[in-house]
């Protein structure tokens, strides 16, 4: 069934990636505050009061549950990013990941 809404609602104009800006604000936008609370706040959090694999692991499944439609992709890509996150200190890594995987599926989505 939600094969048949994501089509209607793209037939109908009603995605919010389909104009410039609403393509604009939901690969861009969005995913600053995403990378923001789950790997800044959260992660670093948890970082503070648990071992490195659990506070990951933890950050990395909390950003499942946000995106519940592919959890098993937002679970992977949760823990890698939130991994790339605390390997390399910085939440650049993990942003740059995080919005060239949302363009290309985007992209791939809206035009093919």
């Amino acid at each position: 069934m939600i094969g048949q809404k994501l089509i209607y609602s793209y037939k109908h104009g009603l995605l919010e990636g389909k104009t410039s800006f609403g393509l604009l604000n939901s690969i861009l936008f969005t995913r600053i505050w995403e990378e923001l609370f789950f790997r800044g706040i959260l992660l670093f959090s948890l970082l503070k009061f648990t071992k490195p694999v659990w506070a990951i692991t933890l950050s990395g499944s909390v950003f499942a549950l946000f995106h519940p439609i592919y959890w098993i992709v937002t679970l992977s890509s949760g823990v890698l990013l939130s991994l790339t996150a605390y390997k390399t200190k910085s939440l650049i890594p993990s942003f740059i990941s995080h919005f060239l995987w949302n363009l290309y599926t985007a992209k791939l989505f809206l035009y093919f």
